[in-house]
């Protein structure tokens, strides 16, 4: 979302679709939904916002809170989630269930899966890009040459990461202070998880971890395309805050 408010200051509609008029803004936001073969054809630039999959499934949890979330939820709480949180008042408490052979556990189970139907903790790495991996990460180029057309964008250095990625990408340079928007919701900071909660929670979102570590893996094999506006190839194998700890790009 702060993301997408950044560069909607920069004169960027956001649309969350493929359709003409997404097309036409040159930046397609896809968002509650999984990404499909469709959406990446073009061989275009994509850059992925991403983030340790706990710190995201507890921030989905806490956002979604139908009485200590944010109040700009913009989608309705399903039937699933309702049903979900008259379970779990806090996210702990979900993480805790997950082994146990309960009906709110099996729903604990399930709200974490691909299969979970309008639960928005669900659509983490395994839910946006699984079915588009092979083409993300191809095996090669004819020649034998890996070659990466994404960035990965960090959550906790967006604003470093998406001013390398604009020039990377041709984009206008951002205007202003860069917007952290919908981070303060009574929730927010109710971030705390047991012991056995982290452990549960992180064997649940193994899927999330795996398709976070074949993109960072592909992204020190492969050679990035070359930038829309033409930086250099030094300045492409130097990438974004290295030092930092962000996206290596070789």
């Amino acid at each position: 979302t702060s993301i997408a408010e950044s560069l909607k200051r920069s004169g960027f509609t956001s649309i969350w679709n493929t359709s003409p008029a997404c097309l036409a803004q040159r930046i397609c936001q896809i968002h509650f939904a999984p990404l499909s073969p469709r959406d990446l054809a073009g061989g275009g630039p994509v850059f992925i916002s991403v983030r340790d999959p706990i710190e995201r499934a507890v921030s989905a949890f806490n956002y979604r809170h139908p009485t200590l979330g944010s109040r700009s939820v913009m989608v309705a709480h399903s039937p699933s989630e309702m049903k979900l949180y008259k379970c779990f008042d806090h996210i702990d408490a979900l993480a805790r269930a997950l082994p146990e052979r309960s009906p709110c556990g099996s729903l604990a189970r399930e709200s974490l899966t691909r299969r979970a139907t309008g639960v928005h903790i669900a659509m983490g790495f395994a839910f946006y890009l699984a079915d588009v991996m092979s083409i993300l990460t191809a095996a090669s180029e004819p020649g034998g040459e890996k070659r990466r057309r994404y960035v990965l964008v960090r959550s906790d250095h967006v604003a470093a990461d998406m001013d390398w990625v604009r020039a990377w990408a041709g984009l206008p340079p951002a205007t202003g202070v860069f917007p952290h928007a919908r981070s303060t919701y009574p929730a927010h900071n109710r971030t705390e998880l047991s012991t056995a909660g982290r452990a549960s929670l992180k064997a649940h979102l193994r899927a999330d971890y795996d398709v976070l570590a074949r993109l960072q893996q592909y992204a020190l094999d492969a050679t990035l395309i070359a930038p829309l506006n033409g930086l250099n190839r030094t300045e492409l194998r130097r990438g974004v805050n290295v030092k930092r700890g962000a996206t290596r790009v070789r």
